[in-house]
C-alpha cells in the first residue's frame, strides 16, 4: 500500500492503546496496539500511525 502524505497541521491528535490477548509461543500474552488519529482542517479524522507494544505505557505514546 502506498503511503499518503500527512497534513501539516491537525486541530486535535488523539492517542490511545488497546490491549489484546494473543497467543505467542504456545502462551497467551497481552499485546497493545497503539493508534494516533488526527483531526484535519476539513474536519475529517485521519489515522496517523498504528504500532504494537508489549504493554500499555504512556511513555510509548510520548515517544511518538
Amino acid at each position: 500500500m502506498a503511503e499518503l502524505p500527512l497534513e501539516d497541521f491537525y486541530l486535535i491528535v488523539w492517542m490511545d492503546g488497546i490491549v489484546f490477548k494473543v497467543r505467542e509461543n504456545s502462551k497467551v500474552i497481552n499485546k497493545t496496539v497503539y493508534l494516533a488519529v488526527g483531526l484535519n482542517l476539513d474536519g475529517r479524522k485521519e489515522v496517523l500511525a498504528m504500532w504494537f507494544g508489549k504493554n500499555e505505557s504512556s511513555a510509548i505514546c510520548m515517544g511518538f
